[in-house]
């Protein structure tokens, strides 16, 4: 891409439509922090805090999937001063549009909040001129870890900047850390998006400076007359801007204690995935064989949005199912301490187990005997 081209040659970002269920960042954002500094002097994430990664989204549409992972690899950057690189291929195989592609800013950051974000290490995307989209659509050769990895950096609840104001957008981008927004070329339905990372002035005019997924990678929008211009003159509408509040990258560590019992291998069963149980910080299910020898077991869910299962009616509500099979592991009472499980806090339930499992264990212990 020549370096005087501003607009991208592929354009892949749908605009949102209004949702009265977003969350609206105005409502939250309070007063200008007394510390952020002014247009004059200017402001930019990547000085401040270090810089991200060039990558060229080569010839594809994934633009949202290269700005949103900017966003989040920032706001992880500055919370954890852990610098990750994240997979663009593995949130555009889960939110392209099909059959002919493109993605919305909304679907992005739902996904990011619902299931996270793989490192790239688990799903390489490939970044660069060649990339193309048949294979940023596909996820050949993932990872069986893939799953945790991406739970591990799920952000928190996601925000719809609807002002265009610059000086909103311009706190918002200072107190978030940046944020993703988009601009569309007038008489366009596709338009590009980009993680603003800063403010300033350009040509003597207020404007946001970006991190494109095209070089040249810096580049600036500026405000005249009303209007937002492309740092070359080009006049453009601005919209889908979106922030997020960290995730629990800090302090979450069920991920790390549940490998730690089970290995480092370990992975949700499939049923977790199929339940959307994961979504709701349910990564697990065990029962307790140190505290009950013989049933009935006290049985517990496993992440931030387990705990005990108290009735099998509550069990069949989780999983549609009052067998155990597939489902349940078995612990002693010292992995429970591990897992941060209290196990007084659970009622002892009975639950139903695979036929063949019971045959054969009947039939081993008949054979011990």
């Amino acid at each position: 891409m020549p370096e005087d081209k501003i607009i991208p040659p592929v354009l892949g970002c749908k605009k949102d439509p209004i949702d009265e269920r977003d969350f609206v960042y105005e409502d939250i954002m309070g007063a200008m922090p007394p510390d952020m500094p002014s247009f004059a002097q200017g402001y930019d994430t990547e000085e401040k805090y270090g810089a991200l990664r060039d990558e060229w989204q080569g010839h594809t549409y994934g633009c949202v999937t290269f700005g949103g992972t900017n966003d989040i690899e920032m706001s992880v950057l500055v919370a954890t001063g852990q610098k990750i690189q994240l997979s663009e291929r593995d949130a555009y195989s889960q939110i392209y549009i099909k059959p002919n592609g493109a993605s919305s800013p909304r679907d992005f950051y739902k996904l990011a909040n619902q299931k996270g974000v793989c490192g790239d290490d688990f799903l390489p995307t490939n970044a660069g001129q060649d990339l193309t989209e048949e294979w940023l659509r596909n996820r050949q050769g993932e990872s069986p870890q893939l799953i945790t990895d991406a739970l591990k950096w799920k952000i928190g609840p996601y925000y719809s900047i609807t002002s265009l104001n610059i000086d909103v957008i311009a706190q918002a981008v200072f107190s978030n850390w940046g944020c993703g927004g988009a601009y569309w070329p007038y008489n366009n339905a596709m338009g590009h998006f980009i993680f603003f990372k800063g403010y300033g002035m350009f040509n003597g005019f207020k404007a946001i400076k970006y991190r494109d997924s095209y070089p040249p990678y810096q580049k600036w929008i500026y405000f005249k007359d009303g209007n937002y211009y492309l740092q070359d003159g080009t006049q453009i509408n601005l919209g889908s801007v979106w922030t997020f509040q960290k995730g629990q990258w800090e302090t979450d560590k069920a991920i790390e204690s549940i490998k730690k019992v089970f290995g480092p291998d370990w992975q949700p069963a499939p049923i977790f995935v199929k339940r959307n149980l994961i979504v709701r910080g349910i990564y697990g299910a065990v029962r307790v064989v140190g505290a009950d020898s013989i049933p009935p077991y006290r049985v517990f869910t496993l992440g931030p949005g387990g705990g005990p299962i108290n009735s099998p009616e509550e069990f069949k509500a989780l999983f549609d199912t009052l067998y155990q099979s597939g489902i349940v592991g078995t612990i002693n009472s010292i992995q429970a301490q591990l897992l941060g499980i209290d196990i007084g806090s659970a009622t002892p339930i009975t639950l139903k187990s695979n036929i063949f499992v019971s045959l054969w264990r009947y039939l081993v212990g008949s054979l011990k005997h």
